[in-house]
C-alpha cells in the first residue's frame, strides 16, 4: 500500500476489536447495523482469499440495555 497504509491482508483481531469499541463511542446507534454486517463481511474476505485468518469471533458482542 501506498503512504503508509496497510492492506486488509494485514488486518488483525485487536484492530477489528479496536473499531469496534471506537464506533460504540462515536456512534453507538449504527451498531445494530455494523455489527451483523462486519460478522457477514469478516467471513466473506476469509474464504475469498483477502484476509489469511478469520476475524469474525474478533467482533465482541455489544451489551443491550
Amino acid at each position: 500500500m501506498h503512504d503508509g497504509q496497510r492492506g486488509l491482508e494485514q488486518l488483525t483481531a485487536a484492530e477489528v476489536t479496536a473499531f469496534v469499541v471506537e464506533q460504540a463511542r462515536l456512534a453507538p446507534r449504527s451498531l445494530a447495523h455494523l455489527m451483523p454486517a462486519l460478522r457477514s463481511l469478516l467471513p466473506y474476505l476469509h474464504v475469498t482469499g483477502v484476509i489469511p485468518v478469520g476475524l469474525a469471533s474478533a467482533v465482541p458482542t455489544v451489551a443491550r440495555w
